[in-house]
C-alpha cells in the first residue's frame, strides 16, 4: 500500500493514529501546529518512536500536497468543518475524529463535497469498530435475543467536558452504535446517558430482545466485555483503533463507502433532533421512543 497519508494534529489522540498508520506503512506526513518550529528532519517530541521517517510539515498546505492522497484530521473539534472542506476540496480521501461538525447544514455541505469530488469521508467512530459491538452486532442480527425492544447506554467519564460538550464529545459514541444496531426496527426505546466530572468512570451498552439481553461493559477485561443472557461471549482480541485505521484504507482501495460515513454523520445530527434531550454543562440524557401507544 503506498504511502501516501498525512496525519493533522498529534495530540492526546493524534498520537495513537500516527503509531497505527505508521505501523500500517502508510504515514508519510504530519503536521501539528506545535511543530511549527521544527525542520523536516528530526521527528517531534511527541510523536518519538516511529520506526519510519515521517515527513514534518511546516504548514499545512505542505501536508496537502501532491504527495499525499488521504488525509486524516484529529484537531480540535470545533475544527473539523472547515479543514474537512479544505481537505476534499484539494481532493483527499478523508478521515476525520468525531464530531465531523456540529451541524446539519455543515454535514449537508461535507456530503455533498465528498461526493462532488468523488472522495471517501469517513468519521472516526472508534466504538463501531471493537471486536465486542461488531460481535453484538452479529448477535442482533442472528436473532439471538428475539426482537429487538430496547438500547440503554451509560457513559459517564471523571474527567472534565471537552469543546463540544457531553453531547458531541460522549453521548454520540452511543449514538452510532445505537442507530446501527437499529437499522429499520420499529417500535424501539433508546436511551443514552453521558456525562463528564462523574464519580465513577462507566461504560455500558444493554441491548433488550424478547429473549433476553446483550450486555457490552467496556470496563471490563478484554474477554469479559460482552455478555448473552449473563453468559460470557468471547471476541477477537483485537485493538478497535486498527480495525478502524484498516477499514479506512480498505475504503479507500475499494473506492466503497465506509461504515461509519459522512451519511452516517448527517443522520447522527438529524436523529439528535427526535431526540428528547436533558442537558447540561456535564450531564446528557436523550430519549427516543418510537413504541406504540407510549
Amino acid at each position: 500500500m503506498p504511502k501516501d497519508l498525512a496525519l493533522i494534529g498529534c495530540g492526546r489522540w493524534g498520537k495513537n493514529l500516527a503509531r497505527v498508520f505508521n505501523n500500517l506503512g502508510v504515514l508519510h506526513t504530519i503536521y501539528d501546529l506545535n511543530f511549527e518550529d521544527l525542520t523536516l528532519n528530526p521527528s517531534p517530541p511527541s510523536v518519538e518512536g516511529l520506526e519510519n521517517k515521517i515527513r514534518i510539515a511546516q504548514n499545512f498546505e505542505t501536508a496537502l500536497d501532491s504527495s499525499i492522497k488521504k488525509v486524516v484530521i484529529a484537531t480540535p473539534s470545533h475544527t473539523h468543518f472547515e479543514l474537512v472542506q479544505i481537505a476534499l476540496e484539494a481532493g483527499k480521501d478523508v478521515l476525520v475524529e468525531k464530531p465531523m461538525c456540529f451541524e446539519t447544514t455543515q454535514a449537508e455541505i461535507l456530503c455533498k463535497l465528498s461526493q462532488k469530488y468523488q472522495r471517501i469521508l469517513m468519521v472516526g467512530h472508534l466504538l463501531r469498530y471493537h471486536p465486542s459491538f461488531l460481535m453484538l452486532q452479529s448477535l442482533i442480527k442472528q436473532e439471538s435475543i428475539g426482537k429487538l425492544q430496547s438500547i440503554h447506554t451509560i457513559r459517564f467519564h471523571t474527567a472534565a467536558p471537552r469543546p463540544g460538550g457531553v453531547l458531541m464529545d460522549l453521548a454520540i459514541h452511543d449514538l452510532s452504535m445505537a442507530l446501527a444496531l437499529m437499522g429499520s426496527s420499529q417500535n424501539i426505546h433508546l436511551e443514552i446517558q453521558a456525562g463528564s466530572l462523574q464519580a465513577v468512570k462507566q461504560q455500558k451498552l444493554i441491548v433488550t430482545g424478547t429473549l433476553g439481553e446483550i450486555a457490552f461493559n467496556d470496563q471490563m477485561p478484554f474477554q469479559q466485555k460482552l455478555r448473552l443472557n449473563g453468559r460470557l461471549i468471547a471476541s477477537l482480541p483485537l485493538e478497535p483503533l486498527e480495525l478502524e485505521c484498516r477499514h479506512f484504507l480498505k475504503a479507500c482501495l475499494n473506492r466503497l463507502p465506509p461504515w461509519t460515513d459522512a451519511k452516517e454523520s448527517l443522520r447522527i445530527l438529524g436523529f439528535m433532533e427526535q431526540c428528547q434531550i436533558e442537558t447540561n454543562s456535564n450531564f446528557a440524557n436523550l430519549v427516543f421512543d418510537s413504541r406504540e401507544n407510549t
